[in-house]
């Protein structure tokens, strides 16, 4: 099927299965764009071309339903009134391009399993350590506001991170998706939503990502980690974050060898659960823990054995810190400690 440009602008429906053979579809620049329902008979569609400007009144495209497709490129500014999207299937996929501006009214995006090719149009890339994933600013789908990631994708990426998002209020990781990492670049990042209120990754997810950072989300928010996430990391930086209180339980995260709470301006307590940040078995004996420029910060509470073997402690300029409580042996082995107040 092919449709030239400017052209059945008045259109508003297709019969469903009225093309039950389709293969190719080529649409051409600001087309049907009083469209509002596609054929449901798209899984022999194996090329789809969409011009610029065109389709901007569709409400739904089933591009998981499109299991023998392609090829598909979308031009610029198409797709305007997509509001969820799903990305999963379309395993034969071998060539996506998605230009600027379209999809750019999606406000919920579930990612399933999928291959790469699929997942390329909209921020996973590959270079030569490995995969990796960035939404940002310039992404298709920047005005998203609800992300989720399925659980078993296990996707073997290398970096994860979401930047400038400012629309982004969530973000929600299901069990088993995320593996890789290990390499001393490996990062996950999320910075720069200033509209985020919830971040929730479930089990067995990021285990050997190196560096875990969250800055700039100003938005209170609430953030939950499930059992063996960022096991394996080694630098956890929290950097003008909207968390009112900190909370970590017991025995985690015992190969970090850096934690730094910076700037929080909303935060009121930090708790530390009982052998956290504590690894002294496999002969660590380096470590900081650092909790800085938190103004109405009014207590520390670290339990027993919780950095154990770290070799350092600043608590600098948190001007309303009137508790500060260390169990048995919690920074047994520090060589320095910084208690300054700048008021």
């Amino acid at each position: 099927m092919t449709i030239g440009s400017n052209s059945l602008n008045s259109l508003d429906i297709l019969i469903g299965d009225a093309f039950p053979s389709l293969t190719s579809v080529n649409i051409g620049s600001n087309s049907l764009n009083s469209l509002t329902s596609l054929p449901t008979s798209t899984n022999r569609i194996r090329s789809i071309v969409i011009g610029s400007s065109s389709l901007n009144k569709i409400p739904e495209f089933p591009l998981k339903e499109m299991r023998s497709l392609r090829s598909m490129k979308v031009g610029s500014n198409s797709f305007g009134s997509l509001r969820e999207m799903e990305l999963s299937g379309m395993n034969q996929l071998s060539r996506l391009e998605v230009m600027e501006g379209s999809f750019n009214g999606v406000s919920s995006l579930i990612v399933g399993e999928s291959n790469w090719r699929v997942l390329s149009g909209f921020g996973f890339h590959e270079d030569s350590i490995g995969y990796g994933l960035l939404m940002n600013g310039e992404s298709p789908i920047r005005n998203v506001k609800n992300v989720l990631f399925g659980a078993n994708l296990t996707v073997n990426a290398y970096r994860f991170e979401i930047d400038g998002m400012e629309r982004l209020e969530s973000i929600q990781v299901e069990a088993n998706s995320f593996d890789g990492g290990g390499e001393s670049t490996s990062l996950f990042r999320v910075e720069n939503c200033p509209s985020l209120r919830s971040v929730l990754i479930y089990q067995n997810n990021f285990m050997n990502y190196k560096t875990i950072r969250f800055g700039n989300l100003t938005n209170e928010i609430a953030m939950s980690m499930h059992q063996s996430v960022f096991v394996n990391s080694e630098s956890m930086e929290f950097v003008n974050v909207g968390f009112t209180n900190f909370i970590i339980g017991e025995s985690s995260y015992k190969k970090m060898r850096r934690m730094v709470l910076e700037g929080m301006e909303m935060l009121k307590s930090v708790k530390i659960g009982s052998k956290s940040f504590s690894d002294k078995e496999n002969g660590h004996k380096e470590g900081l823990f650092r909790v800085a420029n938190c103004p109405i910060l009014s207590s520390i509470e670290i339990e027993s054995y919780a950095f154990d073997d770290y070799t350092e402690l600043e608590v600098v300029n948190n001007p309303s810190l009137v508790v500060l409580t260390m169990g048995d042996w919690s920074f047994g082995t520090a060589r320095s400690v910084s208690l300054i107040s700048k008021r």
